[in-house]
């Protein structure tokens, strides 16, 4: 039975597993989300953990663009 290690990508995209002290990048080793490897005689199962994404959507507003100008006051004698 294969050791489950669960993982999920760093900022580049790339998966990498670090096990005493020495780091295995599995990053083209996926398929559907888990990759196999075996490493110091034993048999890992790397399980890759989706990072949520959240749309943020742009609020919808009706600004409009508004130009000032300068108005001019009559003078009083």
């Amino acid at each position: 039975m294969a050791e489950v290690i669960k993982a999920k990508a760093n900022k580049d995209g790339k998966v990498i597993v670090k096990l005493y002290g020495q780091d295995f990048d599995l990053t083209d080793k996926f398929k559907n989300g888990v990759a196999t490897f075996k490493a110091f005689g034993t048999d890992y199962e790397v399980q890759l953990k989706e990072a949520k994404k959240v749309a943020v959507k742009a609020p919808k507003s009706k600004e409009q663009k508004v130009d000032v100008g300068f108005i001019e006051t009559p003078k009083e004698d």
